[in-house]
């Protein structure tokens, strides 16, 4: 069989795959909270002893869109998009310094869901990897108002995650989902403040994610 009969072949079963697969596009948000310690707790630590951690806001709301491959009855291709901006602020207790940590997070996730019985209501179960890239600013605002701006260079780090939760069929064409994820965040090292008066290494470790997220999902 030569190349180009190969190459027909493989576009027709392209083809049936793309025809027979169930295409669905979905937005989602919720609420994730990092476990463990982060850069912002490792930057603080090194820069001051005297922070109140109790005003630290640890959770943020991502948002995100996501396209789905119904491939089988039972198994979905997934790939989704999502972003965050998190923005926490504390106080020194003694000097009165108002630190800013602000971290635009965007990852980009591929995986597979297997969606268990053929109920309106049935349980989902998945796996994913993705990549997760991260930009942090800190400001650190002195008693006398002077200001120390920490742009940090951008990272990109790579995750694999699992999630299970719960899918209802509204209609044919519509559906909402409950979904409880996990990421594991492999972010070992260092990255550089570009623009501080005094040059300084922000260090990060490997952390996780715990979330909620609902979406809602539509049937091409």
């Amino acid at each position: 069989m030569n190349s180009k009969k190969i190459s027909v072949l493989t576009l027709l079963l392209l083809g049936v795959i793309v025809v027979k697969a169930q295409i669905s596009i979905g937005l989602f948000s919720g609420y994730q909270i990092p476990l463990g310690s982060s850069a912002e707790d490792a930057f603080i630590k090194k820069n001051s002893t005297t922070v109140d951690f109790r005003s630290f806001s640890k959770g943020n709301i991502p948002m995100g869109l996501a396209i789905k491959y119904l491939i089988k009855d039972k198994i979905q291709l997934e790939s989704n998009y999502s972003y965050l901006l998190n923005i926490d602020e504390t106080y020194e207790s003694t000097n009165s310094v108002v630190i800013t940590y602000a971290n635009a997070i965007q990852a980009l996730k591929l995986g597979v869901n297997y969606n268990i019985g053929k109920s309106k209501l049935k349980p989902i179960i998945g796996v994913n990897t993705g990549l997760f890239f991260s930009n942090v600013k800190i400001n650190v605002k002195q008693s006398n108002n002077s200001v120390d701006n920490y742009n940090f260079d951008s990272q990109t780090s790579f995750s694999i995650g699992t999630k299970a939760g719960v899918l209802y069929e509204l209609t044919d064409k519509l559906n909402l989902d409950v979904i409880f994820n996990y990421n594991y965040i492999f972010t070992e090292g260092t990255v550089n403040s570009t623009t501080a008066k005094i040059p300084t290494k922000l260090p990060f470790s490997n952390s996780q994610l715990l979330g909620l997220q609902l979406g809602i999902n539509y049937r091409l």
